[in-house]
């Protein structure tokens, strides 16, 4: 079948067919072998970016708190302590005459102690009567012109009453 002048021959094409096989061996194995690797590279890059993402938002938290411990200072330093609210009666009072208002102020058993990140706060009433626009103004002055203390009204009752109107507040004065 094959001659013996042939077999130089064949084993010419058999030795190009192994070296052809064995390049396309060890050509496969490079692709996976470089495949393995890139997802490799590419999941540590993903970490480091994730990485670099966490230290960035760790520097601007830190920063943050630094700001945030000052702002916890000045609040804590707005705030007065319990004791010092039983000034808050007199101190409406007070603003009820500057703006011709008659006053009935009276603490309401309810209160929240403070927390750690929160203030404390007591439940009040007000039993208001006068001219629409004093009643207005004195409202406006209890939110927002009481250095001492924060005050916070949840909900008013309007209604008309004796000489001008009758309004009845309900609210909430916060402590530290």
């Amino acid at each position: 079948m094959f001659k013996k002048d042939n077999l130089p021959f064949l084993w010419n094409v058999l030795a190009i067919a192994g070296a052809f096989a064995a390049t396309a061996a060890v050509i496969f194995f490079l692709v996976q072998d470089t495949t393995v690797n890139a997802d490799k590279i590419i999941e540590t890059r993903t970490l480091l970016r994730e990485q670099a993402t966490a230290v960035v938002r760790l520097a601007s938290l830190k920063q943050s708190l630094a700001g945030a411990a000052i702002y916890t200072q000045v609040m804590g330093q707005l705030l007065p302590s319990k004791d010092q609210l039983i000034d808050f009666p007199r101190k409406v009072s007070d603003m009820a005459h500057v703006h011709n208002v008659s006053a009935i102020f009276n603490f309401l058993g309810s209160e929240s102690a403070p927390g750690d990140t929160t203030p404390g706060f007591i439940a009040f009433t007000l039993d208001l009567n006068g001219a629409f626009p004093d009643l207005q103004s004195f409202l406006k002055d209890l939110e927002s012109n009481t250095p001492q203390f924060l005050a916070y009204v949840n909900t008013f009752d309007l209604g008309p009453g004796g000489n001008g109107y009758h309004l009845l507040v309900a609210g909430q004065v916060f402590y530290q």
